[in-house]
């Protein structure tokens, strides 16, 4: 099962720092992984394209102990290609207590042409959710209906998304986004966002609110979209807790059964009788095949005192 979210940022250094920090594969597409930075950086100057939305973020979560991270990075290599044909991607997968996930990070201009990447709105969200969902099954992964959470975008903030551009808003929906995959609790990811994106979170009672480094005032979590309120953090945490919790009892009893199987196995022949019935069977021959003792012959005249 594979889950998808995707942002856009204007500082895709800090993107990719972010991403490959605690990456334990890596992989790239028309780019080396380790140099993201500075060939997405060279690409956009070629081309005279610095400003506005310099990276594209797709991250890409798969359900805990159905993958491995080599496998999960393939998987996101193959994303990309789908996705994002002909731009320069790098994919970064964390595997943060068994939860897989890869980072996926689209630079905005394409190499070659210099067109830049569009994948705006929830038509280009829901073709990634399908390529995924697609590439998943191809590989005997489950996949999920995904429900689109809404956003609340004012007139300034979709006017500034027209241009390519984002707003402080977005910023913190996106850090938002970017943490929440690596904890399961709010403690955590007010930590996660005030070490790795320097914004300030609070809660009072069911109320959540952030603070953008630029900003002086603090902005509620239901200003910015459902996903960013207290309780549908809390519940993407739940889910996630719950799933993990689900399917490490299911390994549990997939090793029991298992172990089972190769007690039972090591205790039968090559020709699949079991070991100790074999044993019994070898031991009735051997009774039967033992020889009868012979009995020395015996002289008459010894037996009756008659030889001398």
């Amino acid at each position: 099962m594979a889950t998808i979210q995707r942002s856009t940022t204007k500082v895709a250094n800090k993107l990719v720092s972010y991403a490959e920090k605690r990456a334990v594969e890596r992989g790239g597409v028309n780019c080396g992984a380790d140099y993201a930075k500075t060939q997405f950086k060279a690409t956009r100057q070629m081309w005279g394209k610095t400003d506005g939305i310099q990276a594209h973020h797709v991250i890409q979560s798969f359900k805990p102990d159905e993958i491995d991270p080599k496998k999960a990075n393939e998987i996101g290599m193959k994303l990309a290609e789908k996705i994002a044909p002909g731009y320069e991607v790098a994919v970064y997968t964390h595997a943060d207590k068994k939860h897989i996930h890869n980072h996926i990070v689209i630079n905005s201009v394409n190499p070659d042409t210099g067109k830049k990447y569009h994948a705006h709105g929830t038509e280009e969200l829901l073709k990634i959710r399908a390529a995924s969902d697609e590439i998943c099954l191809e590989n005997d992964l489950s996949v999920v209906k995904e429900h689109n959470s809404p956003v609340r975008y004012k007139l300034a903030e979709k006017a500034l998304l027209e241009k390519g551009q984002i707003s402080w808003k977005d910023e913190i929906r996106q850090a938002v986004s970017y943490a929440k995959v690596d904890v399961t609790s709010l403690t955590d990811l007010e930590k996660s966002l005030k070490k790795d994106f320097n914004i300030e979170m609070k809660l009072r009672g069911n109320t959540i609110s952030f603070k953008h480094p630029d900003q002086k005032r603090f902005i509620r979590g239901k200003s910015l979209g459902y996903p960013y309120e207290k309780e549908g953090i809390e519940n993407e945490f739940t889910r996630k807790i719950e799933a993990e919790r689900e399917w490490s009892t299911l390994d549990k009893i997939v090793t029991a059964v298992r172990e089972n199987e190769r007690n039972r196995t090591s205790e039968l022949t090559p020709t699949g009788t079991p070991k100790s019935a074999d044993r019994n069977h070898e031991a009735h021959i051997e009774h039967e095949q033992k020889p009868e003792p012979k009995i020395p012959k015996r002289n008459r005249n010894q037996d009756f005192g008659l030889e001398r």
